[in-house]
């Protein structure tokens, strides 16, 4: 499910028949008076019968159309065509506080940002009447000293003993400790804080095999995950080969940050961005020493407003009553929530999926960018597949699987939709559905699925969860993994072995309202064989 923009949706086309009249048939070929009117009034008799029928045949269908489609599409689509709820309740700065920064309760941490940062503040609290009571706070605190005292939201990171209460039970007895398996990646956030675009470069391991991660643009940042000791360089949109600062990624260094020193930023709006980072950055170190994790959203951003499945430990499940049948998740990782689902599609479902989308035709899969726009880029050494985007309205299955991962979101059914109407303001969570072709050879480097939007976007959409189908299983190879999912003793995390009709759902957001830096996750090469898989964001 996703908060991000997504392609436009197409309404339903439903057809209608042309009804084609032939001058001719207006037209007498007599010259007399009373076999002309005979046939002027035979002829007007005649194109009423004709005109009759057409008309009874034309309502007739646009009433089965219209039937049909109510069927399909659900009442959902005539209502709620206003703001969706979570939309309109919506505040940025909801969940933090200053009035009550002294009484630190339970799922809350104090953090302290100095005075100058007050202006930044207003305007975040702009427009949010419910805020203004905790804007005065921070106001007053400005005359009681340098540094403006605000809670959080803080999402703790459980530990394997959290997680694995029959193995901790049993290590206990025997008086050991189960340790965390040491992983090979980290994550890093790479800011842009220069009026000007400029272009991250992944150095590789030779001269020549520099490759781009991404255009970052002026006073934003991205998010990306590699292994320590990558090397990274940032340089001009113009000149590539010209490197402005050049990055090795350690653990210890989690947040990357270019200032250009030769660039003077003139611009009023790059001039609130920057103020705006700066904020940002300053919290980033905050929640870094409060909970050993990187802050990699954008401060303010309140928790998820969608409901999560619990995940306390490995091995619990939870039901789901769809309305076309029975669905069992299953915990296999906590960090990241990743749940399995067995049996969500039938074999028959998968078959009709996959032959929808090579009717439609597949493209190489992109990296960077956005296809929508021209400028994405295709990169096979890290993602070598073919993909094709199916809408809801695209085929009636394509909106049933929308219908049952409505159950497994927990979310109302209208919220996954598009709307077309003058009044409608906001978009679907969900993105059209990603139809992915595997063939043998071809992989999906580990990557992060949220994204990291403008800093001074007022709502900061991102993907919330991913539902990730597989359609056709290879015969070896393909497995998905989570390379940095919280395991004993496992130094390659989750690893998910592809099972045709099964489903994976995880999150890609913390319930405090941060990216989940471990919900990295990728395909391992098909070995032999063919992977059909489905996103749905």
């Amino acid at each position: 499910m996703s908060q991000k923009a997504s392609p436009v949706a197409r309404n339903h086309e439903l057809k209608k028949g042309e009804i084609k009249e032939d001058d001719d048939d207006y037209v007498s070929d007599s010259d007399d008076d009373e076999d002309e009117e005979f046939s002027i009034w035979f002829e007007l008799k005649t194109a009423w019968k004709q005109h009759f029928i057409a008309i009874f045949v034309a309502f007739l269908a646009a009433s089965m159309g219209f039937f049909h489609l109510q069927e399909f599409t659900s009442s959902a689509l005539l209502k709620n065509i206003l703001p969706h709820a979570h939309l309109e309740s919506y505040r940025r700065m909801a969940n933090i506080s200053f009035c009550d920064s002294s009484d630190v309760n339970e799922g809350y941490f104090l953090f302290e940002i100095p005075k100058k940062h007050l202006s930044s503040l207003e305007s975040h609290y702009e427009g949010d009447e419910f805020g203004q009571q905790e804007l005065k706070c921070a106001q007053a605190q400005t005359q009681q000293g340098s540094l403006l005292k605000g809670l959080s939201p803080l999402y703790t990171t459980p530990t394997l003993e959290d997680i694995t209460p029959i193995v901790s039970a049993v290590t206990n007895k025997n008086e050991k400790k189960i340790e965390a398996a040491s992983l090979s990646f980290t994550g890093f956030g790479a800011f842009n804080l220069s009026p000007t675009p400029k272009l991250l470069f992944w150095d590789g391991r030779a001269v020549d095999d520099q490759r781009l991660v991404a255009e970052i643009p002026p006073m934003e940042s991205i998010g990306t995950a590699t292994t320590p000791g990558q090397s990274f360089s940032l340089t001009p949109v113009y000149d590539a080969s010209s490197s402005l600062q050049r990055w090795t990624v350690t653990a210890d260094e989690p947040i990357l940050v270019y200032r250009s020193e030769s660039e003077k930023v003139k611009d009023d709006v790059l001039q609130h961005k920057l103020q705006l980072q700066e904020l940002n950055l300053v919290f980033a170190r905050e929640y870094l020493i409060q909970t050993k994790r990187p802050w990699f959203s954008n401060f303010p951003r309140p928790p998820p407003s969608h409901p999560f499945w619990p995940a306390d430990y490995l091995g619990q499940t939870h039901r789901v009553t769809a309305g076309d049948g029975d669905f069992t998740l299953k915990v296999s990782s906590v960090a990241p929530r990743v749940l399995e689902i067995d049996n969500f599609l039938t074999e028959q479902e998968c078959q009709t999926l996959i032959a929808t989308a090579q009717a439609k035709g597949l493209h190489p899969s992109t990296v960077v960018g956005d296809s929508a726009k021209n400028n994405a880029m295709v990169d096979s050494t890290t993602r070598s597949s073919t993909t094709t985007w199916l809408s809801r309205t695209h085929h009636e299955l394509v909106d049933t699987i929308y219908r049952r991962a409505a159950h497994v979101f927990q979310v109302d059914d209208a919220v996954l939709r598009h709307y077309h109407h003058e009044d409608a303001k906001y978009h679907s969570l969900a993105e059209e559905l990603q139809i992915v072709r595997y063939a043998s050879g071809q992989e999906y480097t580990p990557h992060h699925d949220y994204v990291v939007p403008s800093i001074s976007d007022p709502h900061q959409p991102s993907r919330f969860a991913t539902l990730l189908l597989y359609l056709q299983a290879p015969t070896r190879g393909g497995e998905t993994t989570f390379p940095r999912a919280l395991q004993a003793h496992n130094h390659d995390g989750l690893v998910v072995p592809p099972l045709t009709g099964k489903a994976i759902l995880f999150y890609n957001l913390l319930p405090d309202g941060n990216v989940d830096d471990v919900s990295q996750h990728g395909s391992n090469a098909v070995v032999d064989g063919e992977k059909w898989i489905a996103n749905l964001w």
